[in-house]
């Protein structure tokens, strides 16, 4: 790493600070917008229409009223987005049932998809699962190795783990090139015929971050030399630099340097011999900063974070719409923008991958890099996606494919068939915000002000401060209103609800700043670590994140101690997660200003938060500004 981490000071040179466009599109108004409902309703529909009950995978495309399937066959990128939506959907409720639907779809991949005897998922496959191409593809492979180690982080089976461990040792076998030390975009298998070309996004940006998770979880270290390689070969021949001196090569389109020298450029030819295209996208970069921010968060290597923080400002400044807030997608080496879409050939279009992607690449590299500025502009830029990309025409939902656009981004083209991948990374992202609890907070960007109400596949009634459209698919109702600011949730006993799952209980409700507070916690996945991380309301940061050295033990019980330094003065919200998010604890602590707490009273238990109120009077005893286990700690 000692290379990597020299070069890198020289291409990137500085710490940069986060460009953050102003959000022109907003206006006075605010109001809340239900992601959860939108989440249920997504997720409903893609399993009602788009999913093919006899093989338990779902279809390429559907029309725009979700009424027939236009496209029959099985994308695997896409049915590997919508995996991790349904995935991501089960940590923000706690239902298994979209944890289920996500488990049997992968178990059909894996049974029906993936070749036995050469190994691999190929590109798509007709609804007998015989492929329809000999080409197997480095990024498709990932999102699946990703999907199978997020399985396995949220239920505990050794058996995805297996399956992530033959994939990670597919892509570092089929698809490396020994010769150049870097990952390819593709092989034929059919002639055994590995393409020549690295991508940022394909090759790259996909194998950093399956190879950095895995190395995580596994703790191995087999790989982290070839992952310098690769992020070398990044900053070498593809981020647009004045070092970068690569000439156009075939099939290499508008070359001519850009005096900006930024971003990363999309693919290259592996021997070096010249850029393959020297085109940028937002969605291209963002997979590259992805994956350097999982390497990042492997190897601790400083050098590489502000390398992405100048990548998400190059994005902002370029994709992100002045005018009418949004990200474009696609432009020439100099920065000038292009259409995304056919439909349009316009470069002010928005394509719905783009916005789907975006607001979860940057929530997970803000979580990555520990930089709530990043976080927060996923919340923008969902937002954005809710008010824009999300069909309003009708009360079928769903995100729209493309949307035209200088002047009037909601008119776009709502009567286009949707698409697997584009709805699965929509799926995800509002999961996500839905996981944070922004549903029930307020915001900046004003929503359409159509209403309607629905059936959702949880027996929960939602009340939610805006009115927005949203059509639900099950056995229950919906209620959106704009009478009140508040969310309210009322479950069955039949349903499958947080308050039966996972909880934490402190052995102190009033610790002083200096003490340990030891916390112990039940009914997590067995035999998994957990991860904390601790939210200080009050200064608006985080101030500790934490992975124990401890797994839960076969019952998925632990028990850790934590210091309360000065750094949590104020309010605090602890989120327990097991192992990756897939859970949230929170329980109430409160402590006064004193040398000893008080011992009368008892400790507090709620489902899915923690929440630590440290008084605001200063201790006498001097608190170092971390959060501390005894067994190991990471700082922000």
């Amino acid at each position: 790493m000692a290379t990597i981490a020299l070069i890198l000071l020289i291409a990137v040179g500085q710490s940069f600070s986060f460009y953050q466009p102003s959000i022109s599109f907003t206006d006075s108004s605010s109001s809340t917008i239900p992601y959860l409902s939108l989440s249920v309703s997504l997720a409903n529909k893609l399993h009602e229409f788009m999913l093919n009950k006899t093989t338990n995978a779902y279809d390429y495309e559907v029309s725009s009223n979700w009424a027939s399937v236009v496209s029959k066959q099985y994308s695997t990128l896409g049915n590997a987005f919508i995996i991790a939506g349904m995935i991501q959907l089960y940590r923000a409720t706690g239902n298994l049932t979209y944890l289920k639907w996500a488990s049997s779809t992968s178990e059909q991949f894996w049974d029906h998809a993936w070749d036995s005897k050469n190994q691999g998922f190929y590109d798509d496959y007709h609804t007998n699962w015989v492929r329809e191409t000999c080409q197997q593809t480095t990024q498709n492979n990932a999102m699946w190795g990703i999907d199978f180690l997020n399985l396995y982080q949220t239920n505990g089976s050794s058996t995805w783990l297996s399956r992530a461990n033959q994939t990670v040792m597919l892509i570092n076998n089929r698809f490396w090139n020994q010769t150049e030390n870097v990952v390819l975009v593709s092989s034929n298998v059919c002639t055994n015929t590995p393409s020549s070309d690295v991508h940022i996004e394909v090759s790259i940006g996909s194998y950093l971050w399956l190879t950095s998770q895995w190395s995580q979880i596994t703790g191995s270290n087999k790989y982290n030399n070839r992952m310098s390689e690769v992020a070398s070969f990044a900053r070498d021949y593809l981020w647009d630099s004045s070092s970068n001196n690569l000439s156009g090569g075939v099939g290499s389109t508008d070359c001519t340097k850009n005096s900006n020298y930024l971003g990363f450029m999309r693919s290259a030819f592996a021997n070096h011999s010249g850029l393959e295209d020297c085109r940028k996208g937002v969605n291209e970069n963002i997979w590259g900063a992805m994956g350097l921010a999982y390497l990042y968060s492997l190897t601790g290597n400083a050098t590489i974070k502000p390398w992405i923080t100048q990548d998400l400002n190059w994005i902002n400044q370029t994709f992100w719409d002045p005018t009418h807030g949004g990200f474009h997608q696609d432009a020439y080496r100099n920065d000038t923008l292009r259409s995304a879409c056919s439909s349009t050939n316009n470069p002010l279009d928005y394509p719905g991958w783009t916005q789907g992607e975006q607001p979860w690449f940057w929530w997970q590299i803000g979580q990555l890099l520990n930089d709530n500025a990043f976080a927060k502009w996923a919340l923008v830029s969902e937002q954005w996606t809710v008010q824009h990309q999300w069909n309003y025409t009708n009360n079928n939902g769903g995100d729209m494919t493309c949307l035209n656009s200088n002047t009037s981004p909601d008119l776009g083209s709502p009567n286009a068939n949707l698409y697997d991948w584009i709805q699965g990374s929509a799926l995800y992202s509002f999961s996500t915000i839905a996981e944070l609890g922004t549903s029930s907070t307020s915001s900046s960007v004003t929503t359409s002000s159509s209403t309607a109400t629905g059936s959702a596949s949880s027996s929960s009634t939602t009340t939610l401060s805006t009115t927005i459209t949203s059509s639900l698919t099950s056995s229950s109702t919906s209620t959106i209103s704009s009478t009140t600011g508040s969310t309210s949730k009322s479950t069955s006993s039949t349903s499958t609800t947080l308050t039966n799952g996972p909880s934490c209980i402190a052995n102190s409700n009033y610790p002083v700043i200096g003490s340990w507070v030891t916390v112990s916690c039940s009914k997590f996945p067995p035999s998994s670590t957990l991860k904390v991380t601790i939210f200080n309301n009050s200064t608006k940061s985080y101030v500790a994140y934490l992975y124990p050295s401890q797994a839960t033990s076969s019952s998925g019980g632990i028990t850790f101690s934590l210091k309360i330094t000065k750094s949590m003065m104020g309010t605090d919200t602890i989120m327990f997660y097991s192992p990756s998010k897939s859970i949230n604890i929170q329980t109430r602590v409160v402590i006064f200003a004193g040398e000893t707490p008080p011992t009368t009273l008892a400790s507090t238990t709620f489902a899915f938060m923690m929440v630590l109120v440290i008084s605001k009077f200063q201790s006498r005893k001097r608190g170092a500004y971390e959060f501390i286990s005894r067994r190991t700690s990471r700082y922000l």
